[in-house]
């Protein structure tokens, strides 16, 4: 049975809650592993690639947390 015209509902404020605490758990030190591998310039292109069906869960939040990171991603 396909299920169609489902409504994703997320809580903002949470979201902003784990960014926040994302971003504090590096901020006197510094993420040690991306500041060694990872250019400060670097721009990078990601895709997801199925290679079965499936159902993928979670985007609207990965949208809204991104977009919090940084104004210039698009998703």
């Amino acid at each position: 049975m396909a299920i169609t015209n489902i409504e994703i509902l997320f809580e903002p404020a949470k979201i902003d809650t784990l960014l926040q605490l994302a971003i504090e758990e590096d901020i006197f030190t510094g993420d040690i592993t991306t500041k060694t591998l990872i250019p400060d310039n670097l721009m990078v292109e990601g895709v997801f690639l199925a290679k079965e069906n499936g159902v993928v869960a979670g985007l609207p939040v990965i949208e809204y947390f991104f977009s919090k990171l940084d104004k210039n991603l698009f998703f």
